[in-house]
């Protein structure tokens, strides 16, 4: 029995490809036309669903605008809240970007 095992991978070894049968070009062409029907239905259908996600993301950003452009309608139509600005940033926030560095002065 061991040495039907250790026999085995000796005989796979000894196979040589030159001396084996060509695959026939009808199977090799019914296999290429597979794989390319396969992958473009893949695609076709990885593209309508993008389509439709981005469609769907699209209509939700549209409905926000809308609705900001509307509540920036409302605010603007309060008597008084021009003279109002913004509260103070609380000291908790990000540090504020260190300032643009000066120009240097031309040689004297």
């Amino acid at each position: 029995m061991a040495e039907a095992a250790t026999s085995a991978p000796a005989a796979e070894s000894q196979l040589d490809p030159a001396r084996l049968p060509p695959v026939p070009y009808k199977k090799t062409v019914v296999l290429v036309n597979n794989f390319v029907i396969n992958s473009v239905e893949f695609l076709n259908r990885f593209a309508a669903l993008t389509e439709k996600k981005l469609s769907s993301l699209s209509q939700g950003i549209q409905r926000l605008e809308v609705m900001l452009s509307i509540l920036e309608g409302k605010l603007d139509s309060i008597p008084g809240m021009e003279d109002l600005s913004a509260p103070a940033a609380s000291s908790s926030a990000a540090p504020a970007a260190p300032a643009a560095p000066a120009a240097p002065a031309a040689p004297a």
